[in-house]
C-alpha cells in the first residue's frame, strides 16, 4: 500500500517524465528537474510543455512542498520517509 507521500511523488515523476519528453531530455535528468535548486531551469522547460495540466501541476503549492522534500531526500537520504524509500530503492 502506498502512502499519500508516495502517491504524490509518483504523480510528480509521471509529470516530470512528460516535461523531459517535451524537451527531448534523457531520463537521467529527472532528478535534476525535481531538485528545488533547479527551479529556474524547470520553469524554462515547462514553457515547452503543451499540456497545460502538466505545466500547472508544477505550479501547485502541494507539488512544491513535495519537491522540496524530495530535494532534501535526494541530497541526503533519511531512510525514514516514503520519498526516500522511492528514491533509494
Amino acid at each position: 500500500m502506498f502512502t499519500t507521500e508516495a502517491l504524490g511523488f509518483k504523480q510528480i515523476v509521471t509529470a516530470a517524465a512528460h516535461v523531459l519528453v517535451a524537451n527531448q531530455l534523457p531520463n537521467f535528468r529527472l532528478r535534476d528537474l525535481l531538485l528545488d535548486m533547479n527551479k529556474d531551469w524547470r520553469v524554462r522547460l515547462l514553457a515547452n510543455v503543451s499540456d497545460s495540466l502538466i505545466a500547472s501541476f508544477f505550479h501547485d503549492e502541494s507539488t512544491n512542498t513535495i519537491l522540496m522534500s524530495a530535494s532534501t531526500c535526494a541530497a541526503r537520504p533519511c531512510a525514514s520517509c516514503s520519498i526516500c524509500s522511492t528514491l533509494w530503492e
